[in-house]
């Protein structure tokens, strides 16, 4: 129990379902998980977050997406590994086959909004995926 009297509730994380799509090269691994605390004595949970970790995988690259069940419409981009390790994205990573590969499964899977975890925001810690002059995702038209 803290001071505030409210008790403390581990932290729990399950995830099921997992399926594998092929691509050409790329390899795509999609999970659902439930982040949770709770249920509390009254069957309240503090917080609870139902999504999807979609991992791309293609020539030694890894790229990790989050997009979750009450909002379908958006993606975000969290990280990419290389042979550098892994970390944030940068925006010359836009060029990449990988990044161009998620964004187009993302946008053909009904993803409107696609985002990156971006440390230069300061606002919200995301950024718009890189855009055309016409408002269009550069990377929507990959192939």
């Amino acid at each position: 129990m803290v001071e505030s009297g409210v008790v403390d509730m581990p932290y729990n994380t399950y995830c099921d379902q997992n399926r594998t799509i092929v691509l050409g090269k790329t390899r795509i691994n999609i999970s659902h998980c439930i982040d949770y605390t709770g249920p509390d004595g009254d069957g309240k949970y503090q917080s609870y977050y139902d999504y999807e970790t979609i991992i791309f995988e293609m020539d030694g690259e890894t790229v990790r997406v989050r997009r979750y069940k009450d909002t379908p419409e958006e993606a975000s981009l969290l990280r990419i590994s290389d042979s550098l390790g892994s970390r944030l994205l940068q925006l010359e990573d836009f060029d990449r086959n990988i990044i161009k590969t998620a964004v187009s499964f993302l946008v053909n899977s009904g993803a409107e909004n696609v985002m990156y975890l971006d440390e230069a925001n300061q606002a919200s810690g995301y950024s718009q995926v890189p855009q055309d002059e016409n408002g269009k995702l550069i990377l929507d038209h990959y192939e």
